[in-house]
Order: C-alpha cells, then structure tokens, then sequence
C-alpha cells in the first residue's frame, strides 16, 4: 500500500531547492526555503444506502520562501499538475514573523488515500 499524501511529498521534494514536511517542521530554520503539506480532512463525500461510497480530501500545500520570484509557483503546480490534482491558489503573503513569502495552494484528493498502485496517479 502507498499513500498518496507521501508520493506527493516525495514529487513536491524534487523541486530544486525545496525542503517539504507532513503536517510541520520539526526544527526552526527560517533561513532555508521549505514547504508543508497538510491533510485538512474531507472536502466531500458520497453515500449510497447509509455507506460511505467514496470520498475527495483536502490538502494545504504551503512554500515558505525567502524570495518573490514567481518561479516557485511554476514548480509547485508543475508537480501538482503530474499527479493529476485539483488545486487552486487562494493566497500568497509575505509573513514578517518568519521574513518569508508563502504560498498556500488547496489540493484535492480524489479517492482514497492509501492506494494499491505505487506508480499511479494520485487519483488513480
């Protein structure tokens, strides 16, 4: 079994660069660029006959970065775009407390969140 939050990660590391955790960090470097994914919960759900049929997740992606350039817009929805996900950009500050820009993208999940498939697409 994969999770496909973990793959995501895993994609999300490739970016030159980068450095993203589940859910936090662990240490305070607030001079390295890095970024978190999050499982916010569901988004939706569908019921047939009193049972949970299928669901579609929400995740928060967050790029904290010591710059302004529009470059790690680019490379985060490239790789969200690879596993096949909805997503959108609902916001980007410049946070003082950590001198830092940061990105917020809401993802969906649709499907379960462990899969079979290693390979496979995330909605697969």
């Amino acid at each position: 079994m994969a999770n496909v939050i973990d793959r995501l990660i895993e994609a999300l590391n490739s970016i030159d660069g980068l450095s993203f955790y589940r859910d936090a960090r662990m240490e305070n470097e607030p001079e390295v660029n890095y970024g978190v994914v999050r499982l916010n919960g569901e988004s939706e759900g569908q019921w047939a006959d009193g049972n949970l049929i299928d669901q579609a997740f929400e995740l928060s992606v967050n790029v904290f970065v010591k710059d302004e350039r529009e470059d790690w817009l680019y490379a985060v929805q490239a790789a969200l775009a690879a596993f096949d996900l909805s997503y959108r950009l609902p916001a980007r500050n410049y946070r003082e407390d950590i001198d830092a820009v940061e990105w917020e993208w809401m993802v969906t999940i649709y499907g379960p969140l462990e899969t079979e498939d290693e390979d496979g697409a995330a909605n697969g």
